[in-house]
């Protein structure tokens, strides 16, 4: 170990201990006895060149800006942490782990209250911590199966890959407001065609749609009469599949599935993403510019009305709200397959955009995460960029929505990567995602458990953050 002077902003250097405990201005890293054997660097390199078959990876903290080739990145509110193949130069601090090909690396997201209960001691497998995110190193194959901490729904596991994910400059998509003057932007929304009242969004709709995703109501599908209960299962996901053609294509979407089977960290997973379009009126060829609005569809193994019945239902209402805008922007709306088991159907899109080379051609990205439970009726909700890239233009966008509107929600803060927006935060892309209070000490305590009913849920809360996200989405058409 040793001390070094670093040019971070409000980072002077970091602090050699025995045991290897660094303070880093206000960030922590702490590391494992093992971790103290090799060395903490900023610009030189450490290996351990005994290990045969050895995958060795650099895990780093990094400001904003760094873009390269990685193989993981975790969004911190103030930084990333990387995992790379090659050495970061301008990485704030930097460590070389190595990796057998018998072994996994993983990064841990902690919930704040289970990240608190652990600064008292290390957790299983744990070698280095980095901003409040842990890396653990098990046998190959420990993580199969599990997208939480051995059973810890609080704490969200993200796989160090063995193939690179490659990202997009800040200059490679299009802008979604050009120029440093948001607020004056954000002053002129004006958009080309009918746009109804916010009040057409309704707690009726939003109810009888939750109560029939979640299986409280039986739905016709297919002459078959049947409850969505569990969207866990194969075939309550392909039955969900069949429920959302029929909301879209009646709204004039044209309805797709992409379809993917993906073999690595969490084992083999085969499924299908459900893809509603509207093309822009000068055609995808002419104006490419996407816009995105996203949720997932399946469950865990239980009614999922509120996790997330309530989001696939708020992106339904969302599409239905912007139907009628005129615009040379397409709208894509999308309900990803097994993001309980890992982000694993927005991974494999985001990969098969970055593939076609089409990353580029995306404004933004709204995901929608659990938007119908509010217990002490405050109105909270979290709006999350995590200073990810231009992500906070879209904040921006949507703050402006709830002001405008009058809307009875305020903005608790908070930074996580567990949901389907991360995998394009990977990639370089905007995105938010849009949720109730789950941070801010009022998360649904029936999250992942089978009493996850519409009767839990606070309908005129869902009503009052489907009115913003609609709101917000209808602007970004403009801008």
């Amino acid at each position: 170990m040793r001390a070094r002077n670093l040019a971070a902003p409000g980072v002077s250097r970091i602090i050699s201990f025995p045991l290897s405990v660094a303070i880093l201005g206000t960030v922590l890293l702490a590391c494992s006895p093992e971790i103290n054997s090799g060395r903490l660097t900023g610009g030189s390199s450490s290996s351990d060149s005994t290990l045969v078959g050895s995958d060795g990876v650099w895990i780093s903290l990094v400001s904003k800006d760094v873009r390269i080739r990685h193989l993981g990145r975790f969004a911190t509110r103030d930084h990333a942490v990387v995992a790379s193949r090659a050495e970061i130069p301008e990485a704030v601090a930097s460590h070389y782990l190595s990796r057998r090909s018998d072994e996994d690396l993983a990064f841990l997201e902690p919930a704040p209250r289970s990240l608190a209960a652990m600064r008292t001691g290390s957790i299983a497998d744990e070698v280095l911590r980095l901003d409040g995110i842990v890396v653990v190193r098990r046998p190959r194959g420990s993580f199969e199966g599990s997208v939480h901490e051995r059973g810890d729904p609080l704490t969200h596991v993200m796989a160090i890959e063995r193939s690179e994910w490659e990202m997009l400059a800040d200059d490679e998509g299009p802008q979604l407001l050009p120029g440093s003057d948001d607020a004056g932007a954000l002053g002129q929304i004006r958009i080309a065609g009918t746009l109804p009242p916010l009040t057409s969004i309704d707690r009726a709709f939003l109810e009888a749609r939750v109560r029939e995703i979640s299986g409280a109501t039986p739905v016709t599908i297919g002459g078959r009469t049947l409850r969505l209960n569990d969207r866990g299962s194969a075939q309550g996901r392909a039955d969900v599949l069949l429920w959302l053609k029929a909301q879209y294509e009646p709204l004039g979407f044209v309805t797709s599935t992409h379809d993917y089977t993906t073999s690595g960290f969490f084992g083999t997973r085969t499924g299908r993403n459900f893809v509603a379009t509207r093309p822009g009126t000068a055609g995808s060829a002419a104006s490419p510019r996407r816009l995105f609005v996203t949720s997932h569809l399946d469950s865990v193994n239980n009614p999922g009305a509120d996790d997330n019945g309530a989001g696939t239902v708020s992106a339904l209402a969302v599409a239905r709200y912007v139907a009628a805008i005129d615009s040379e922007i397409e709208l894509t709306v999308m309900a990803f397959d097994q993001e309980e088991l890992g982000l694993v159907g927005s991974t494999a899109f985001v990969r098969d955009l970055t593939a076609r080379g089409q990353l580029a051609d995306i404004l933004g990205v709204v995901n929608i995460e659990m938007t119908g439970y509010d217990s002490d009726g405050d109105g909270a909700l979290h709006v999350i960029d995590c200073n990810e890239n231009t992500s906070a233009r879209i904040t921006r966008v949507m703050d402006a929505a709830r002001t405008g509107a009058g809307l009875p929600l305020r903005v608790e803060p908070a930074c996580t990567n567990r949901s389907d927006h991360a995998p394009f935060w990977r990639a370089g892309v905007p995105a938010v995602v849009i949720s109730q209070n789950f941070f801010g000490g009022d998360a649904n305590p029936c999250y992942h458990r089978a009493c996850d009913k519409v009767d839990t849920m606070n309908l005129d809360y869902m009503t009052n953050v489907t009115r913003m996200i609609a709101a917000g989405t209808a602007a970004l058409f403009n801008l």
